[in-house]
């Protein structure tokens, strides 16, 4: 939401570095989720999250 919220500011105003501010926690979101991602499966036993939804629905 902030990236977001950034983003349309900077594009609204005309300023570039606010787009450029947008992009970097943008990226840095993702990289975070990411990150998250892989720590929490790094065993290799759990279920992919496919599979976790699969069991959620029956």
């Amino acid at each position: 939401m902030l990236a977001a919220a950034l983003g349309l500011a900077g594009i609204s105003l005309e300023i570039s570095w606010l787009r450029t501010t947008a992009l970097i926690v943008l990226m840095g979101g993702f990289a975070l989720r990411a990150l998250a991602a892989r720590t929490s499966g790094s065993d290799g036993n759990e279920p992919a999250i496919d599979e976790q939804e699969a069991k959620i629905d029956e």
